[in-house]
């Protein structure tokens, strides 16, 4: 706490005003990698409790938890319509645990979508494998579970 964008110690009110993180666009738009199609923007709702969609798309290209993928794939609109999102596997993303999120058949992952729970479960590490969506996991390899 106190660093890098997050609310000082002490948890005074004033303390926990969400600012954009740099790279993330504050109005829907590339910037968060570099495919100009996978469009993202600020959303201080990821950092709502719960955070809005289950967190899905939140930390967009390693942005900042408030900077959110939106309007391709299985992410949200970027109208931020709850409604808009249906949450499945992804194309893409095996049902079982296996290779299909990047192009290295070592880096296997899987359908888990206790990645959209509250709070995800392993912390929601390995969770949007490889773009495929926030309910995609890496597993089994490097540190993931």
């Amino acid at each position: 706490c106190g660093f890098g964008g997050f609310p000082s110690c002490s948890l005074e009110e004033e303390d926990t005003v969400a600012v954009p993180e740099e790279g993330c666009p504050t109005e829907p738009g590339p910037g968060c990698t570099g495919n100009p199609a996978e469009t993202c923007f600020y959303d201080p709702t990821c950092s709502a409790v719960p955070p809005a969609f289950g967190g899905l798309g939140c930390n967009a290209g390693g942005k900042g938890q408030d900077c959110r993928f939106c309007g391709f794939g299985g992410f949200p609109s970027c109208s931020l319509e709850e409604e808009d999102t249906v949450a499945v596997p992804e194309e893409g993303c095996p049902t079982e645990p296996g290779p299909g999120c990047t192009g290295n058949p070592a880096e296997t992952c899987f359908y888990d979508p206790t990645c959209s729970a509250v709070p995800p479960a392993f912390g929601g590490l390995g969770c949007n494998a490889g773009g495929k969506g926030q309910d995609c996991r890496f597993c089994g390899f490097g540190g993931f579970p």
